[in-house]
């Protein structure tokens, strides 16, 4: 088991990790679920010999370009009053796709004196170089939500400007029309409504 040591005494203790894990929105994708993801920290943690505990912090549906979620809250509160050593996630993008609050949770860590373990880039340490690197990560994550985001509003003005359809699954009681995707009503299901 891995140990911690601290001061002049040498007193050991096991390194204490929180998991946090974050399911995009809109996301169907098992392997972006938060059990995945979690299971995967947990592996590593193991394989570390870190302790995790048992408390779990997730957000399911919530975007990563605010700070603004319950799992991610209560994360913080958690450290912040009963303390860990490390804080594991899955990749980067899964804790913020914002620069600036990326920043501003990278100072809230060294501040706390929590290590964050990027699972799937752990050789990321406490090095200027790493703080650099973790920079251009945040970057990038930022930089995919905001071309996401570009190129879904360049489909709903593409849809919008040939009257088209821009909602989602067609209720029953109405088709989708072929070549506008407007709703019209199906007959035969409207009767069974009636």
């Amino acid at each position: 088991m891995a140990f911690d040591t601290f001061g002049e005494g040498r007193t050991r203790r096991p390194v204490r990790c929180v998991i946090y894990t974050r399911q995009p929105v809109g996301s169907s994708d098992e392997l972006s679920s938060c059990a995945i993801q979690r299971e995967a920290c947990a592996v590593f943690a193991a394989a570390q010999g870190w302790s995790v505990v048992d408390e779990v912090f997730e957000d399911v549906g919530f975007s990563g370009a605010t700070l603004d979620r319950p799992g991610l809250q209560r994360l913080l509160a958690f450290v912040r009053q009963a303390g860990a050593d490390r804080i594991l996630i899955h990749r980067l993008d899964r804790l913020s796709r914002n620069v600036r609050d990326c920043v501003r949770l990278f100072d809230e860590f060294r501040r706390l004196k929590l290590d964050l373990v990027i699972v799937t880039a752990p050789e990321l340490g406490d090095a200027a170089q790493d703080h650099f690197l973790l920079n251009i990560m945040a970057s990038f994550a930022e930089f995919e939500r905001e071309m996401i985001a570009g190129r879904i509003a360049d489909a709903r003005a593409v849809l919008k400007a040939e009257a088209r359809r821009i909602a989602g699954a067609v209720p029953f009681g109405y088709n989708a029309d072929p070549r506008t995707k407007q709703l019209v009503p199906n007959s035969r299901e409207a009767e069974i409504i009636r």
